[in-house]
């Protein structure tokens, strides 16, 4: 008999660590099960949350959220006005025809311009952060982060365009007329150096002179690519648009 028991205890034994070895195994193999792939579903939901927002994107040639080139000036206030009863636009003569500044002034930023001819708008300014490009660009980006997303830019110098509030410096803009879109720099002193001001955007292909119109005692001036600082009037090559 007490061979017997020690024999039984034995088997017990046994078959505890068997058990216990079987369990681990389980475990073990339960750590290196490959992990399920992430569904459709989900890559498409990370792909929107990490783009912007269609409220607030800024297409070459095309729009700034909701407003798009070609709108009416009854459009842009109903797009805009709710936010800000009190705006309002002003017209002025270019040559042989009329401008309409339309103006949305944001509470922290000075909001979106839209210019309007022969009753449609034919150009829009956004200086408001909370609009960008699909790659990021917006109010106050740096000219390298430009230069990276938008290559192949033209550069103009606006002669006699300044005002101590932008750096008391002339404008200068990198221009991309075959996408429509251009990039305006003024000189922040508090960082001292240029950033973007205003993003451009109109019709693709088209001749783009800032807020439609130029006129004397301003020039409007083609200098080097992706210069950030007016040259000598030596260099300044005269544009006639």
């Amino acid at each position: 008999m007490g061979m017997r028991r020690k024999l039984d205890a034995l088997g017990a034994t046994n078959t505890a660590l068997l058990c216990s070895c079987v369990l681990c195994i389980v475990c073990i193999g339960s750590r290196f099960t490959p992990m399920a792939k992430p569904s459709h579903e989900m890559l498409s939901l990370n792909r929107r949350s990490n783009s912007v927002r269609e409220s607030s994107l800024i297409v070459p040639g095309e729009r700034v959220g909701p407003l798009r080139l070609g709108d009416t000036q009854d459009r842009f206030w109903e797009l805009f006005q709710r936010y800000d009863p009190g705006s309002e636009g002003y017209t002025y003569p270019c040559g042989k025809i009329s401008i309409t500044e339309l103006h949305w002034n944001n509470v922290d930023s000075a909001g979106i311009f839209a210019y309007v001819k022969h009753g449609h708008i034919f150009q829009i300014a956004v200086a408001d952060p909370e609009f960008q490009t699909e790659n990021g660009i917006k109010e106050n980006s740096r000219p390298d982060a430009v230069k990276r997303a938008f290559p192949e830019l033209e550069t103009y110098w606006r002669v006699n365009q300044r005002d101590l509030a932008t750096g008391d410096r002339d404008f200068i803009y990198w221009v991309g007329e075959k996408r429509g879109i251009a990039f305006e720099f003024f000189y922040a002193p508090d960082v001292r150096k240029r950033l973007v001001y205003r993003i451009y955007l109109f019709k693709p292909g088209t001749n783009f002179l800032p807020e439609g119109c130029v006129q004397y005692p301003q020039a409007w001036r083609k200098i080097a690519p992706y210069s950030l600082e007016p040259p000598t009037e030596k260099q300044a090559k005269p544009l006639h648009k």
